[in-house]
């Protein structure tokens, strides 16, 4: 997808976490927390089976939405209610350094998702490329290979190739 058909596709996610938003103080008066909070991670998990069949050459706006949809209203209804549960535990005059330390965990735990996240598609992404290179050609001849990437680098004017030669990894 380009980026605006991407950031299209999450439209539903943030529709279904704003109506989960809105609607978890009225559930809450009438259902137990943690019963809303095992409903939403149910379905988290539903949305995520029905987005695994969908993600393919075809998939367009109108096959993941529901999925996705369904996702947010989940996502909503856990992550709202797991705020209010560890908030509303703790002493009014320590709330407003509890809701801090709640807050930067979430984003430090979001920012080393999306960086675990990231190192696995690169070393997947080179394994793959790896393995390609040694299935359709056999007889490639790796340090040719080697030294005519490094002289690419070159070329490019940031590197030096002697950089990668004292880094080298037999």
């Amino acid at each position: 997808f380009s980026a605006i058909v991407t950031g299209l596709c999450l439209i539903p996610a943030t529709g279904g976490i704003l109506i989960s938003a809105i609607l978890v103080p009225k559930l809450s008066k009438k259902y137990d927390s943690i019963f809303l909070m095992v409903l939403g991670c149910i379905l988290a998990i539903i949305a995520c089976i029905v987005l695994r069949n969908q993600f393919n050459i075809y998939a367009g706006f109108w096959s993941i939405a529901p999925g996705m949809l369904i996702y947010g209203l989940g996502l909503g209804l856990a992550l709202s209610l797991g705020i209010d549960v560890s908030i509303s535990n703790i002493p009014n005059e320590k709330q407003s350094t509890a809701s801090g330390l709640l807050t930067t965990s979430q984003t430090l735990g979001n920012s080393i998702g999306v960086a675990i996240v990231g190192c696995l598609l690169i070393m997947g992404a080179l394994g793959g490329l790896s393995n390609a290179l040694d299935i359709y050609d056999p007889s490639l001849d790796f340090d040719n290979l080697d030294i005519g990437s490094g002289v690419y680098i070159e070329k490019l004017g940031h590197v030096e190739i002697s950089d990668f030669r004292e880094h080298e990894v037999k």
